[in-house]
Order: C-alpha cells, then sequence, then structure tokens
C-alpha cells in the first residue's frame, strides 16, 4: 500500500469539489441496490420521484434567471464567432 488512499483522506478540498449537483445526488440515492427501502414503496417512491424532479426543475430555472446576462453575453458572443469569418471571407474575395 502506497498511502494514497490514507493522504486523500486528509487533503484539504476545494470547495468546487465539495459541490454536487441535485441531478447528480439524487440519481446516486436513486440507484437500484438490493433490498431498497425507496424502491418498494410504490406510491410514495412516485411522489418522491416528482418531488425530486419539481426541485431540480426549480433550482434550474433559478440558476437561468439569476444568471441571464451571462448567459446572453455568452450567446452572442457565439454568434460573432459565427459571423466573423464570414466577414472575412467576403473581404479577402473582393477586388481592389
Amino acid at each position: 500500500m502506497d498511502g494514497t488512499a490514507v493522504w486523500g483522506m486528509w487533503k484539504k478540498q476545494t470547495p468546487e469539489e465539495h459541490e454536487l449537483s441535485n441531478c447528480n445526488f439524487y440519481a446516486y440515492r436513486l440507484a437500484v441496490r438490493r433490498d431498497s427501502l425507496l424502491h418498494a414503496s410504490g406510491k410514495l417512491f412516485q411522489q418522491t420521484l416528482l418531488m425530486l424532479y419539481v426541485k431540480t426543475e426549480g433550482s434550474r430555472l433559478n440558476y437561468l434567471r439569476q444568471n441571464q446576462k451571462d448567459l446572453r453575453v455568452e450567446l452572442y458572443q457565439g454568434f460573432l464567432m459565427l459571423y466573423k469569418p464570414r466577414q472575412e471571407c467576403k473581404e479577402e474575395g473582393r477586388k481592389n
């Protein structure tokens, strides 16, 4: 044993390493496992799935609402990247 597993326990993690999206967390929690009470609970399981879906979609919509300016800037930069090569081609093809 080289000690890397033990060292990993004491390593200070950055905040990004601690962050986990709702979707990833719920995917882990909802994974099918042997003797899972959640999967055997019928309608309660369905209600839980619906609640998790609504919560995930709500957080996604909040993110879009709060970061709308940044997302628009990225969209416009993408348009400029597509438009710029066409302009250069038109200018190169002109005769002086």
